[in-house]
């Protein structure tokens, strides 16, 4: 592999020094050699720098502690703005998810067949925090080159979602930012959109190259229907949508809607009972009834569990 593409991977870590080690250990055993590892420590704690100093592994690391921290978004930019020019390519990996064995290789293979793309967008398996597979990350559907922001704005309208941080750039790329304006904390569709300003991507959904953990504790399981309103505003203003679309951004929006109110345990009042109602969407409409009926039948059954202790 002489001629193979040089990456540079980089973890960006947050106060998580054992699972980095995981990351860390699951990058050291790839079979690929061309590469380098940063790790951009963002720790408020001298912790990770410690357990770093006492690991074995094969491959020599950079390392560097952010301090000041800067917030998450913030983060990634700092990292972007320090990606060297001697490397072909670039990777940046959460200290909590882990790459799979073959990973590098995969992408460094698709990324020398197809050198016109600027990234290699990758698939790959949701986990919990113990390792258990709960599901692919994104529907198999082939490798595929995508040439127009409106394909992938429209990947993430369907629900199909994005990859990151399965992605591999061009160093090129480096110079595109993630703009909170954009859509908040999901700027990275905005990010991704963006990279077609450069050139095409590639969409490989049958290389799986990721263990993206899952968990309750991460903020991507808040939703935030603000910042996603913000998110599909830039979509629909970058990618030249026309009217014929209106009707599946108006379910996206919906559905925000509904989830938001489920996963932050919210009773469904009337104003978004009717929302469901005009828009003819019966079955949300009564999937959030019966969810208000099952919270009061739960909290009744509380007040009277804890009726009966006081008496007692």
């Amino acid at each position: 592999m002489n001629n193979s593409p040089s990456i540079l991977i980089i973890i960006a870590t947050f106060n998580r020094p054992q699972s980095l080690l995981v990351a860390l250990r699951s990058i050291d055993s790839q079979d690929y050699s061309n590469f380098t590892i940063l790790i951009s420590d963002n720790s408020t704690s001298t912790d990770t720098e410690k357990e770093l100093k006492v690991i074995k592994i094969r491959h020599k690391y950079k390392y560097v502690h952010r301090n000041p921290q800067p917030n998450g978004i913030a983060h990634f930019n700092k990292i972007l703005e320090e990606i060297p020019s001697d490397y072909d390519y670039f990777m940046i990996c959460h200290d909590d998810d882990t790459l799979r064995e073959g990973a590098i290789s995969s992408i460094a293979k698709l990324a020398e067949q197809n050198p016109s793309c600027v990234a290699i967008f990758s698939n790959g398996f949701r986990v919990r925090e113990n390792g258990e597979v709960i599901g692919k990350f994104k529907k198999p559907e082939g490798n595929s080159i995508i040439f127009s922001k409106k394909e992938i704005a429209l990947k993430y309208i369907k629900g199909e979602g994005l990859p990151f941080p399965a992605i591999l750039y061009k160093t090129k790329t480096s110079g595109i930012y993630f703009d909170p304006s954009k859509g908040g904390k999901y700027c990275d569709t905005a990010h991704s959109v963006e990279l077609l300003n450069i050139g095409p991507v590639m969409w490989a959904t049958n290389n799986y190259v990721i263990n993206y953990t899952v968990s309750d504790k991460q903020d991507s399981r808040d939703i935030n229907p603000k910042e996603r309103r913000m998110l599909l505003n830039y979509l629909v203003g970058v990618c030249g949508f026309d009217y014929h679309l209106s009707d599946l951004i108006k379910e996206s929006r919906i559905n925000d809607i509904y989830s938001y109110y489920c996963l932050n345990g919210k009773v469904f009042g009337y104003k978004v009972l009717f929302i469901f109602f005009v828009n003819c969407r019966f079955k949300l409409l009564l999937k959030s009834i019966l969810k208000n009926v099952l919270k009061t039948v739960l909290l009744l059954n509380g007040n009277c569990l804890f009726n009966n202790n006081i008496m007692i």
